[in-house]
């Protein structure tokens, strides 16, 4: 394989968008516009899938994931999916140590914007992941992306700040959102030469979407962290796969790669959680490993960014929110934002990217020796509101000691 170029291209496709406000919002359709093949007088496509990694046997995520089928073959006529065991399309399961991340939907699309491969994932390691329908939750959100919706805001599946216990099925916001996505022509209006038409170079679209576990409240953040300590970072000291085997959470995955970037963070006080040690191990994720299929049936290697990645400030004061791993005797991200950072004023300022994005990350990855083109994007779309900056360090440490104690 010859060495790979990066450009910064548009329009392009990773998707990670976050959302938080409960307020009414309408559907809205993914970037890079993606949707499942259906000739323009049909009913319906029937996109298909078979079973990926860690997909033996029966289990809560399989469940979910087949929950998930029958919920949207139940709300919607416009997409089916079918189960086939030779698709190329899988949906998986993974164990990841950051507990934020329920699950990913990854596909790649055709020049004409229609899916032709897609990955689904939920993390079995997800804050509450077993409670009953939470997976179901997230299988049904990310079965949607892959239909071509992205995140809203309201009463909607798609709604990343979403209860996930309570709301698991798609909701009328969302089945909306599909209708208007797969309409129905008189006219066979995609039967054109374009179909036929190829460029010198193919060219395909990788999108990546994430449901991230979201808070903008200091009694939600105080309520769902295993600890919560004030002090500082030191410099990086080491990588970690966050993928971790999930028949044996301390020993990396083999299947993928999450790379966490280890840090120091030395304790000044304990805020609230049992912490015996001063000075801990703090992983933060900051990048994955993703692999795109060539025309001549191929795999090759990618490296995409986490838009929520931030390199912590080594000179300031933080009050942290975390999750303890047992296995691995060190602290992950429950959910985001997890950072607060102190001012000269001993006042906290929350230190996220998730009000930073509003708007896609494009990369684009030419591949010489087969003659094409990934384009990659990230898309931003945050609704996050900031309630806690500016908030006095005794009136935070008030508010999460008397959360923690109800």
């Amino acid at each position: 394989m010859k060495k790979v170029k990066k450009y910064l291209v548009l329009p392009v496709v990773l998707v990670l968008s976050i959302s938080f406000s409960l307020e009414a919002s309408a559907y809205k359709f993914n970037d890079d516009n993606n949707r499942f093949f259906k000739c323009s007088t049909c009913e319906t496509a029937y996109p298909s899938y078979s079973w990926g990694d860690n997909m033996g046997g029966s289990s809560v995520i399989k469940s979910a994931w087949q929950s998930a089928v029958s919920d949207w073959k139940s709300k919607q006529s416009k997409v089916e999916f079918v189960y086939s065991s030779s698709s190329d399309s899988k949906l998986h399961s993974y164990h990841s140590t950051d507990k934020s991340l329920y699950g990913e939907m990854r596909w790649t699309s055709d020049l004409l914007k229609f899916v032709t491969k897609f990955n689904g994932y939920i993390n079995n390691n997800a804050n509450n992941i077993t409670t009953t329908n939470v997976a179901r939750s997230t299988a049904n959100h990310e079965l949607a992306h892959a239909m071509g919706l992205d995140h809203v805001s309201g009463t909607a599946v798609m709604n990343s700040s979403r209860d996930r216990a309570t709301i698991y099925l798609p909701q009328t916001d969302d089945v909306n959102g599909i209708n208007a996505r797969y309409p129905v022509f008189k006219n066979n209006v995609l039967d054109e030469p374009i179909l036929n038409k190829e460029p010198e170079y193919n060219i395909n679209n990788l999108s990546i979407s994430s449901d991230i576990l979201t808070f903008n409240s200091l009694e939600q953040m105080a309520s769902n962290a295993d600890v919560i300590v004030m002090g500082h970072f030191n410099h990086s000291k080491g990588t970690i796969n966050m993928l971790r085997d999930p028949n044996n959470p301390k020993e990396e995955s083999i299947l993928g790669y999450q790379k966490g970037l280890i840090y120091d963070f030395e304790i000044d006080e304990i805020i609230s959680g049992n912490v015996s040690e001063t000075m801990i191990d703090i992983g933060l994720r900051s990048d994955s490993d993703y692999f795109f299929t060539d025309r001549d049936g191929n795999e090759k290697k990618i490296s995409i960014d986490n838009p929520l990645f931030e390199s912590p400030n080594t000179s300031a004061s933080y009050i942290l929110f975390l999750s303890k791993d047992t296995d691995l005797d060190m602290y992950f991200t429950p959910f985001e934002p997890f950072k607060l950072i102190v001012d000269s004023q001993n006042k906290v300022n929350v230190e996220t990217n998730l009000n930073e994005f509003q708007s896609s990350i494009e990369k684009s990855y030419e591949f010489e020796d087969t003659k094409e083109i990934l384009n990659v994007i990230s898309e931003a779309h945050y609704n996050w509101i900031d309630n806690i900056s500016g908030t006095d360090v005794s009136d935070v440490k008030n508010i999460i000691k008397g959360q923690r104690m109800k």
